[in-house]
């Protein structure tokens, strides 16, 4: 059946050229770009201006704090000073008036920018004030008498009636109902008590200190307001003419309102009719009651303005797009539709599974580069095809064996042979010697080639490192010589690779080449060393476990399990072919005592040094097990009774003689049971066992640390 594929449009869509479908695109393209800036710069990039500009405004609030609490700090550090002197700590005690008045002159001086200055009594009436006046109970919404009572410094700003202020000499504009001051009260201490306090006081009413200041130090205007049941009033406003805040400044009723309450406000809002920025924060007085504000605040004609530009510059890049896209549109039509055609042909090639397709085009443009770039592509799916069959057959030997000598074998010719490699070794590491041993080899005499140790040859630094290493072209330098057995010839390309798994080296493939190796067959390689790896590893893993099913992990010889398996092969073995086979059934003697007295730990010490000494007693061919516990079992084989007994006295002699470190004078010996078949009443592998067992037992309860063979009969005392 046919395949048909279309591509039909609707015959409502008019007949259009390349050039006019360019030139659509274009301008569409222009003008989503054009919209889509707009849009950003409208809602986008406006809201983050005016994010980024509360964010500074917030930061200049913050400085703007550091400069209102300044002053009071300067203050109360000053006055400090002055009441640690003996001198004045004399005279507040002596209520010295002249001598204090003085001293507050003389302070004045250094800090004009005090208001108030006063000396108290521990009662709170003056002592001096600066125009040399006594007389009279000094207190300020309690802040004077925090002080004295407490016996340390306190800083307050507080909101101080007309009258107060009148009474210390002091004035404030006749529309200020209240003066806002920022309060010091520091107390004189003699001999642990208050004799006396320093109180000062800068009054912020007509006051630009604080909002010139700030706008030196950060360029953003600011104000000072008090805050009572009518409302929010500035105070204290900037000296610059071009300042948002006045003494008339008015703030929004949603804004004021929200001073009384404890809360600031930061954004943006209207001040005298002007969109401002606008940061402020309550100001607390002693009893934590907001009593005024502190804010900040630049115009917002700057950020607008600074929109309205960018959204101008936008428009009129959008306009030089549209003409730009009709020249563009134009040539694009003339130089896109050959190349397009010559493209598309080599694609269905390609699709059709031919890759022996290229392109030849010379436009001196990008369908050049693309025509190159998609004879790279053809010539890269054919090397990818190449190296998969590599893999491929690579993981069909890899998946065979599960021995890792024989894996390693057949991995090591299939991959000489799919990288053209001429010679081969694989090293593998010994963890107990650390050494690289070479464990096969392809196309090279073993003969001279031996281990190498940390720091020698290439093969550790590439181990070592994890990384290949590469001598890729050696036909014009001296290399190595390699005996191939037949010959020897000089390889013009060697590489190290490691073999690593999960970030564990393992050993290091070796492979030459008459031919030098191209750098790009590196990568090949290693994806190839890399399954090599992955293989090993799990045939290890599956030699380890099937090492482990086996053998006791304590000793290092056979399980009882695996003792099991052997005893059942040899018995049928026995009693075809008529031989003899005994079975030794050792226990280790008080040994309940060792662990009881020396430990546990101790006595898996013991256990293990036995197995060792069994095991380099016995023949290759017996089947020596841990039994269980502290026995142990030893199947003999083709060995009469007198060579039964000879053994077993021999292995009992060897424990006794041995001295086990740890145990200071305590000696370890063992007991054996002894039984052989062919033997009257043993008739299985299991009545063999059972026989032994129960001589072990007579050995046991006859005195111990001895040999028996066939109960009371054959017992053989140390």
């Amino acid at each position: 059946m046919k395949k048909i594929f279309r591509v039909i449009w609707s015959d409502c869509r008019p007949t259009l050229s390349i050039g006019t479908k360019t030139l659509l695109a274009f301008l569409l393209i222009i003008s989503a770009l054009t919209g889509g800036f707009y849009f950003f710069i409208s809602v986008k990039f406006s809201s983050q201006a005016h994010q980024e500009t509360l964010n500074e405004l917030d930061s200049k609030l913050r400085g703007a704090w550091s400069l209102f609490q300044s002053r009071p700090e300067q203050m109360k550090f000053g006055m400090l000073q002055a009441a640690s002197e003996r001198a004045v700590k004399a005279a507040v005690k002596s209520r010295d008036s002249e001598f204090l008045g003085r001293n507050l002159v003389g302070y004045s001086e250094m800090r004009p920018y005090v208001d108030l200055w006063a000396v108290v009594d521990n009662d709170g009436r003056v002592i001096a004030r600066k125009d040399r006046r006594a007389g009279g109970i000094l207190e300020i919404n309690g802040a004077i008498r925090k002080a004295l009572d407490g016996g340390g410094p306190v800083i307050s700003t507080e909101l101080v009636s007309r009258e107060l202020l009148e009474r210390e000499g002091l004035k404030i504009p006749e529309t200020d109902e209240q003066g806002l001051m920022q309060l010091v009260t520091v107390p004189v201490m003699e001999t642990g008590e208050v004799t006396g306090a320093f109180v000062t006081g800068t009054l912020l009413n007509g006051n630009s200190w604080l909002p010139d200041t700030v706008y030196r130090y950060f360029s953003v205007n600011a104000s000072v307001f008090t805050v009572t049941e009518k409302g929010a009033k500035v105070v204290s406003a900037p000296g610059i003419q071009t300042g948002v805040f006045s003494p008339l400044t008015r703030l929004d009723n949603g804004i004021g309102g929200r001073l009384p309450g404890n809360e600031g406000f930061i954004g943006k809002t209207e001040i005298d009719g002007k969109g401002v920025f606008l940061g402020i924060e309550p100001i607390f007085g002693l009893d934590g009651k907001p009593i005024g504000a502190l804010a900040v605040a630049e115009p917002s004609s700057k950020v607008e303005a600074h929109i309205a530009r960018m959204k101008s510059q936008i428009l009129g890049v959008a306009a030089a797009g549209v003409l730009f896209s009709l020249l563009l549109a134009a040539l694009t039509y003339r130089d896109t539709l050959k190349p397009v055609r010559a493209i598309r042909s080599a694609m269905d090639e390609t699709a059709s599974g031919n890759l022996d397709v290229a392109l030849d085009i010379r436009t001196k443009d990008e369908f050049e580069s693309i025509g190159q770039g998609f004879n790279l592509m053809v010539a890269s799916i054919k090397t990818r095809e190449d190296r998969l069959e590599s893999f491929n057959q690579l993981s069909k030997v890899l998946l065979q064996y599960n021995d890792p000598e024989v894996l390693l074998d057949r991995a090591l010719s299939k991959i000489a042979e799919l990288t053209g490699s001429e010679i081969g070794v694989i090293y593998i590491y010994d963890d107990e010697t650390g050494i690289l041993k070479p464990e096969v080899l392809c196309g090279i005499n073993k003969s001279g080639l031996s281990g190498t140790e940390k720091g020698e040859g290439l093969a550790d630094r590439c181990f070592s490192e994890q990384r290949t290493l590469a001598l890729l072209d050696l036909r014009n330098a001296s290399g190595p010589v390699i005996d191939a057995g037949i010959l020897k010839f000089n390889p013009a390309g060697l590489v190290w690779l490691c073999l690593t798994y999960n970030e564990k080296p393992m050993g290091v493939l070796l492979l030459g080449s008459i031919s030098s190796y191209e750098k790009e067959m590196l990568k090949h390689m290693e994806h190839l060393v890399n399954q090599i790896a992955i293989a090993l590893d799990n045939a290890m893993v599956h030699k380890e476990i099937e090492k482990l099913s086996m053998t006791d992990p304590l000793t290092g010889i056979f399980n009882r399990r695996r003792f099991g398996e052997l005893l059942k092969e040899q018995f049928k073995a026995a009693s075809r072919y008529k031989y003899e086979a005994g079975v030794l059934m050792m226990d280790v003697d008080n040994f309940k005592y060792i662990n009881d007295n020396f430990g546990h730990q101790q006595g898996d010490l013991i256990l293990s040094e036995i197995g060792r000494l069994l095991r380099e007693n016995t023949r290759s061919t017996d089947v020596l097990a841990r039994y269980g516990g502290e026995e142990f079992v030893c199947l003999v084989t083709h060995t009469g009774k007198e060579g039964l007994l000879a053994l077993a006295e021999k292995l009992r002699r060897t424990v006794e003689t041995h001295r086990f470190p740890g145990l200071r004078d305590w000696q370890v010996t063992v007991s054996v049971g002894a039984a052989l078949f062919p033997s009257e009443g043993i008739r299985g592998e299991e009545g063999l066992v059972r026989a032994a067992d129960e001589n072990l037992y007579f050995a046991k309860r006859n005195g111990k640390n001895q040999v028996a063979f066939e109960k009371e009969s054959e017992a053989r005392p140390a």
